[in-house]
């Protein structure tokens, strides 16, 4: 009887250790997806940083190309501004020679005009 008794307590006994193996497996199993989860986790977090870091690049190198082209259209307007007070100064000049010269021909006419 003792026996037979003993068969089944070890039969229960190796009943109860693969429960436990099957259960340490288990945990096991789930310890690794919950590493796998936080790996996952990690690198999602990463990628949000450098898709934010590759956003805010994005955006100063187009506000440096629009701070371009506003100097560009500045520095256009400035030279055209430029070129057409030259051309002023220019026109000024060519009449201020004009009328030296008118000048000199009236100061000639007047000093001939003196002398006789």
């Amino acid at each position: 009887m003792l026996s037979a008794r003993e068969k089944v307590i070890d039969g229960q006994m190796k009943a109860i250790d693969a429960f436990i193996a099957e259960i340490e497996k288990t945990i096991e199993q789930v310890e690794t997806k919950v590493k796998e989860e936080l790996a996952t986790k990690g690198v999602i977090t990463a990628q949000k940083k450098a898709f934010k870091a590759q956003q805010q690049l994005v955006d100063a190198e187009q506000e440096l190309t629009s701070e371009k082209v506003i100097a560009e259209a500045e520095k256009g307007e400035k030279t055209q501004a430029a070129k057409d007070c030259k051309k002023e100064v220019d026109q000024m000049t060519a009449e201020v020679k004009s009328a030296t010269g008118a000048l000199k021909g009236i100061t000639k006419a007047l000093d001939a005009a003196k002398d006789k």
